[in-house]
Formats: C-alpha cells, sequence, structure tokens
C-alpha cells in the first residue's frame, strides 16, 4: 500500500480508492462522505472523553460549565485551531506534516507513560499483591456480566472491526501511508507498534477491576475509572499526569483526524465544484493554494462543530466506546474496495460504487438509526415493527436475522 501510494502520490485513502479504480471523481466522493459520517463520532468520542475527565477532576468547575457542555464546546474550538496550525500553514503537494507527526509520537509516549503509572498504581497500591490482583481479575471474569464469553457481547465483532480500522481509518491511513517518508520504517513499525499496543492493553484488566472492586458500577462511569482511582487515594499529582496523558491522546487523533477529513472535502467534493462554476474563473487562476489553505480551514471548523452537535445530542445516552465502534463500523466497509484495488486487476469501480453505497445505507439503517431512536431523535415504530410495517425490515433483525447483539448485526 507504502509503494502504491507513492507511485501514485496519493493524499487520503479516497485519493487511493479511486486512483486504483480509474480516478474515478464519483468514487472519490463516496468514499470521502463515509469518511466524513463515520469519523464525525469518532471526533465527538475525544470532545466526550476530555470533557468526562476534566468533569471528573475538576467537579466545581465542571458544575458551573453546565455538565462539561461548554468544556467540550472549548475543546472542540482549541482543537480546530490547533489542526489549522498543524495541518494548514501551506500547500504540500505529498501532504506530509512532519511537525504533526512529531507530536503525534511525543504524546503516544506521554500517554503510554501515564496508563502505565495508573496501572502500577490500580495494581500494587489498590490491591494487596500480585496474588491479591489475580484472584480479583479472575473472580470478575467468572462473574461479572461483561465477560461471558470471547463470543459474547459482539466481541469477536470488535476485534475484526480493530484490525480493519488500522488501515481503513482515515487518520491511521494518512499516518501509516500518507506521512511515509521512508518504506524502511515500516520495518520498525512493524514490531514497534504491536509491541506499543500490548503496553497499552496490559493494565486494562487491572485498572478495570480495580474500578469495579472499589466504585459501584451503577453511580459511576467506567470511562472515568483512570482518573477517579488517584484520586479517591489522594495522588492527585497522578491524576492531573493521567488527565494530560488522556487529553494530549484525544488533541493529536482529532488534529490527525480533522486535517485528513478536511483534505479528502476540499480536494475531492468542494475544489470540484467551485471549478464547475464558470463566473467564479478559478480556472484562469494560476495559484490557487490561498483559496485551498482558506476552504480546509473553514472545513476543519464545521467539521469539529458537527462533532460536538453529535456529542450534545448524543454523549449523555451512549458510552466512549459505542462512538468509537460506529465509526469503525462505518470505515470497515472501505476493506474491499482497498483490497480489490490492489490484488484484483479485474475489478470494476461499479461493483465499488455499489458495494460501498449498499453498505453506507445499511450502517445508517442498522447502526446510526437504532442509536437515534434510543435517544428520541427517530420514531420508534421502525424500531419495533420495522419499515413500512415489515417484520423483516426491522432495523436490529434485518432479514430475520435474530439473537446477536447491535454491532455484530449491523457490521454483518
Amino acid at each position: 500500500m507504502i509503494l502504491v501510494g507513492k507511485q501514485q502520490n496519493t493524499t487520503s485513502i479516497a485519493d487511493f480508492i479511486s486512483s486504483r479504480y480509474g480516478k474515478s471523481q464519483s468514487l472519490a466522493i463516496l468514499v470521502t462522505v463515509i469518511a466524513v459520517f463515520g469519523t464525525i463520532p469518532y471526533i465527538a468520542m475525544q470532545l466526550k472523553a476530555v470533557a468526562i475527565s476534566f468533569d471528573a477532576l475538576t467537579p466545581n468547575i465542571a458544575d458551573g460549565l453546565s455538565k462539561g457542555s461548554d468544556t467540550a464546546l472549548f475543546v472542540a474550538l482549541l482543537m480546530a485551531v490547533f489542526a489549522i496550525l498543524f495541518g494548514t500553514r501551506h500547500i504540500d503537494a505529498t501532504e506530509h506534516h512532519e511537525g504533526m507527526v512529531l507530536a503525534v509520537a511525543f504524546e503516544s509516549i506521554i500517554k503510554l507513560t501515564a496508563f502505565i503509572m495508573v496501572g502500577l498504581f490500580a495494581a500494587f497500591e489498590i490491591f494487596e499483591g500480585v496474588d491479591d490482583l489475580i484472584f480479583n481479575i479472575s473472580h470478575q471474569l467468572s462473574y461479572n456480566a461483561n465477560f461471558r464469553g470471547p463470543l459474547s457481547n459482539g466481541f469477536v465483532i470488535e476485534v475484526l472491526l480493530a484490525c480493519a480500522a488500522i488501515i481503513c481509518l482515515p487518520r491511521q491511513f494518512h499516518v501509516t501511508i500518507v506521512e511515509n517518508t521512508r518504506v524502511d520504517n515500516l520495518k520498525t513499525a512493524r514490531w514497534l507498534f504491536p509491541l506499543y499496543m500490548i503496553l497499552l492493553a496490559l493494565f486494562v484488566l487491572p485498572i478495570a477491576t480495580a474500578g469495579m472492586t472499589v466504585f459501584n458500577p451503577t453511580n459511576t462511569n467506567a470511562d472515568t475509572y483512570v482518573l477517579l482511582l488517584p484520586l479517591r487515594s489522594g495522588h492527585e499529582n497522578l491524576a492531573v499526569f493521567a488527565f494530560i496523558g488522556g487529553l494530549s491522546a484525544a488533541t493529536s487523533m482529532v488534529i490527525v483526524a480533522s486535517i485528513t477529513l478536511a483534505t479528502m472535502v476540499c480536494n475531492d467534493i468542494i475544489m470540484p465544484l467551485l471549478l464547475r462554476i464558470s463566473w467564479l474563473k478559478l480556472s484562469d487562476n494560476k495559484d490557487l493554494g490561498a483559496l485551498l489553505l482558506r476552504v480546509r480551514r473553514i472545513t476543519i471548523v464545521c467539521l469539529m462543530l458537527m462533532a460536538y452537535f453529535y456529542y450534545r445530542i448524543l454523549g449523555d445516552q451512549t458510552s466512549l466506546a459505542s462512538f468509537g465502534l460506529l465509526a469503525f463500523a462505518a470505515a470497515a466497509q472501505l476493506i474491499p474496495g482497498i483490497i480489490g484495488g490492489i490484488y484484483w486487476k479485474e475489478g470494476s469501480r461499479y461493483g465499488v460504487l455499489a458495494g460501498l453505497s449498499a453498505g453506507f445505507i445499511l450502517w445508517i439503517y442498522t447502526l446510526v438509526f437504532p442509536t437515534l431512536a434510543s435517544v428520541g431523535l427517530l420514531d420508534n415504530d421502525i424500531i419495533e415493527n420495522g419499515l413500512f410495517g415489515y417484520e423483516s425490515l426491522k432495523p436490529m433483525a434485518l432479514f430475520g436475522i435474530t439473537g446477536l447483539d447491535i454491532l455484530t448485526h449491523g457490521t454483518l
């Protein structure tokens, strides 16, 4: 993918897919639309993460800021400014942002260090040694309804979506393929990235177990365990460091995602439309760089505001994980088009267009509709009785497929 991306001078995942099917403009537009709709929940997830972290860390201030709503708006605007500074200072034909990549790398170290420190604290301060920790983890795995087994609660689908996301999430694609300056770097990434993920996952169960042991799960948001565990024990400095780690992680993810989406929206939708408006006479303008930058900056601000309103509407009803999984499921549809574009010479752009269109409609119907209905934004009659009253068209039991959780059903 990196070699093909360099050969085609790829600037985004939409550009990559369309270039493999005859530089199809309609395909690039469709991929961009799917990417935008799929990434908005992802950006909203980061806004919510920062907002609830700030609320947990400074409850008195948060109460004065209307339960984090204004916190999220402030964070959204601040992140938009950072994204504009990092990603739209100048136009680069290769879309390389080495400063941004360096910032993401530094943030990754901060995030990992903070998480490991909280994990060690949970493992050796909350519990009385390793034996006590292992006993409590095994107890949770045996009796907690959240751990009924690897085949329950959509766990297998979540793993598959996470694997797909490494390639087809727009920001992941951008960092891995577009920002790659030397193919040899992949040799390092092959072992360093999995190692990083293993280290990050190492303390998930200890922290989760400590949180479920110390707090009442019905009254405490599990997303805040990383902050509340040190706070409860009087380790304010560790809690602040954990907040900084989470804030830096959210900031870097939002910046990369917004820059990537702004590039796609600008290159594949807005600029082609503007160039077709004859009275603007843009085709006569030899330097469109200033206009490109302006369009990208406006797009970044609009994306942030869309994510903010998504968070305001759905933020209190759903967990952080459900936000991310909705985005993963949308992006996973790009996998057949990507693999087909690399290995299947007879692959047709009409086939990709048909597949992505059908997949996008099904994603909205089976995953987005139930989410909207859960917060009262959609008539529950469709969810309960199906479209036009047909039982086989229920969004959560399409074609009569029952017995699956929403994510597994919608993704399949």
